[in-house]
């Protein structure tokens, strides 16, 4: 009402996910909170990207996918004007019960259904961990790979 205009500066939140064994890396959630409040999330593209305009502030960010162990990155800082890049992240494949630990229960989830496609009468998704429409080796061994993994995982930079 008194013609005062007030400019909010942001800064950008950028990386990559890397979703094991998969070659479209579309889909994650990346979610960023402040003071444990929920601030925004963004999905990510087919290489991984994802991108986030945020206010100046330090963030903590989760990144998750259906399938897939979680990951959580806490202190992120982000200066309004400058673009923080976090280095790219890996979400490790076959938490098909989706209670962020793989175990004996997501193997026998999967054994159950190898073989199943598309399609197929007894067809559940949450079992094809590569999203290649078939439940087959790929799958088992990714998940026996990384057995008793939990989350978060890890989200280290060289």
């Amino acid at each position: 009402t008194d013609g005062t205009l007030i400019v909010i500066a942001h800064g950008i939140l950028e990386g990559t996910v890397d979703l094991q064994g998969r070659a479209d890396e579309s889909g994650a959630e990346v979610c960023v909170e402040q003071g444990g409040a929920a601030v925004d999330c963004t999905t990510t593209d087919a290489v991984g990207y994802y991108s986030l305009s945020l206010l100046d502030g330090t963030y903590d960010v989760t990144v998750e996918m259906l399938r897939y162990l979680d990951a959580e990155k806490t202190g992120v800082v982000v200066v309004a004007g400058d673009t923080t890049t976090l280095c790219q992240v890996k979400l490790l494949g076959g938490d098909a019960q989706d209670d962020d630990v793989i175990n004996i229960l997501d193997l026998s989830f999967m054994g159950y259904r190898f073989g199943q496609s598309v399609g197929d009468p007894d067809w559940d998704e949450r079992a094809d961990i590569n999203n290649d429409g078939t439940i087959n080796i790929l799958d088992i061994t990714g998940a026996g790979a990384n057995f008793n993994g939990t989350s978060p995982v890890p989200w280290s930079c060289p």
